[in-house]
């Protein structure tokens, strides 16, 4: 009977293992989600993430996704809806400037996995010609009106470093200098292909004929991106998005506009939520406007000299009472009080601890190396920055208006028409603050409370 037993228990074993094992995959693409996010604190010291953060994430895409009865099916399932879950969860409390080179890593990563990167390709586009810089024995600049001496350089680096795929570069790029030089002067060289044979793409049967000759020398994506690198580095953000769009998708290049119903399903009474602030932004005013959906009465508290003791005492009575608490300006808090705060909030999920659910605790506050790490690896943060460009701007505006205060006016004709026109004319003098003093001669911030000021003036007549 016991050797029965144990004979059950090891093809058991055996059995849990196989399926394991099956799942590798989605494994594996969680593991690099998770060392992509890991190394963001080397960009801004408030982009911090825990483990115990993301695991809550893997876990819930686990529980969510489309399921299928064919394993290969499943896993090609769950790769896809945990790479994008993340990437929206994390890109919503990134800088927009950020945002890029956060879903570049992603899909960087993912190729390189796959065995699409070579390690050589990605070293020079992350360090060019690196320790080789100022000692490669290249020949005579054929044109140094138009091509830089570190560009140059570059493109005999690539012959040296990358020869597999590089072989024969340079010699080309001088007998063929007219067509590179069409192809520099390009409005968007990004969406051009490469003059001759390095931007032909060779047919399948093109490549079984000649497996080592001309059509080996086209150049895909990323092997192109290089050659941006070195003749065009304005244009290589460009051609990065280009990149994680051809591969994974132009949904993983954007970013919907942000809604606090959508952030508020995904928080509780222990998990704060973090509005990391930049100048000319403030959410002040969409967190009244929620809270005022949500029927609930909220304390704001403006940190500064002496205010840590009163944030303490009305965080304490409204864990018991269901309350919102909103802590202003955290970064003027000073190191003082930061450390107190940081136990508080860790106290919000201590066993034992008797917090109302409806509780919430909000934070805002500029990007502060003083910040404790702990309580952001454990909050939802949100960025809010004023958007760039027209369409995002009255996308970010209207984005956040209740549709029965847009509809709900004696003369709607006249009311959307004067509205729409605020919206625009704010988007237009925020968008002219780019060009500094010619935009406008003193600096003001036009924050979003203008416009709502001028739509409430309008309304009343």
């Amino acid at each position: 009977m016991i050797n029965k037993r144990v004979a059950e228990a090891e093809e058991a074993n055996i059995s849990i293992a196989e399926a394991r094992e099956g799942y590798r995959t989605a494994a594996s693409r969680g593991a690099l989600l998770y060392f992509v996010i890991a190394d963001l604190a080397n960009m801004d010291p408030m982009y911090q993430y825990s483990l115990e953060y993301f695991k809550r994430l893997f876990n819930y895409c686990i529980d969510v996704s489309e399921k299928s009865e064919s394993l290969e099916e499943r896993l090609l399932i769950l790769s896809d809806y945990i790479s994008y879950f993340v990437y929206l969860q994390v890109s919503r409390g990134l800088f927009e400037a950020h945002r890029l080179i956060f879903s570049f890593l992603i899909c960087a990563s993912i190729m390189r996995h796959r065995g699409l990167v070579p390690f050589s390709q990605w070293n020079f586009l992350l360090r060019g010609c690196g320790a080789l810089a100022g000692s490669i024995g290249e020949g005579a600049n054929p044109d140094d009106a138009w091509i830089t001496a570190a560009g140059w350089e570059m493109l005999n680096a690539l012959e040296m470093l990358i020869p597999e795929r590089f072989t024969g570069f340079c010699d080309d790029f001088q007998r063929n200098i007219a067509d590179w030089q069409m192809w520099y002067d390009s409005d968007s060289p990004q969406e051009e292909a490469l003059p001759g044979v390095w931007g032909l793409e060779p047919s399948d049967d093109e490549k079984a004929e000649d497996p080592a000759g001309e059509s080996t020398k086209w150049l895909p994506s990323f092997a192109k991106m290089i050659v941006i690198k070195a003749l065009k580095p304005d244009k290589l953000a460009f051609s990065m998005r280009n990149y994680v769009t051809e591969q994974l998708g132009v949904r993983f290049t954007e970013v919907p506009p942000l809604q606090l119903k959508d952030i508020f399903g995904d928080s509780s009474n222990a998990i704060p939520i973090i509005f990391i602030l930049t100048t000319g932004a403030d959410p002040t005013r969409m967190l009244l406007d929620f809270a005022g959906v949500k029927k609930k009465k909220f304390e704001i508290v403006s940190l500064g000299q002496g205010q840590g003791p009163r944030a303490e005492a009305l965080i304490a009575t409204a864990k018991k009472s269901g309350d919102w608490v909103v802590l202003q300006n955290c970064h003027l808090a000073g190191r003082e009080w930061l450390p107190k705060m940081e136990k508080v909030i860790e106290e919000l999920a201590a066993p034992g601890v008797q917090c109302h659910d409806e509780f919430r605790l909000w934070l805002n506050s500029k990007p502060s190396k003083d910040f404790p790490v702990a309580t952001l690896q454990c909050s939802i943060k949100l960025t809010t920055e004023p958007p760039k460009g027209l369409r995002a701007n009255l996308i970010g505006t209207f984005s956040v208006m209740d549709e029965s205060y847009i509809e709900g006016s004696a003369k709607p004709r006249e009311w959307k028409k004067l509205l729409y026109g605020l919206a625009f004319f704010h988007a237009l003098i925020q968008e002219r603050r780019k060009f500094g003093p010619l935009g406008w001669n003193r600096g003001y911030p036009y924050n979003p409370g203008d416009l709502t000021v001028c739509i409430a003036v309008a309304n009343n007549y």
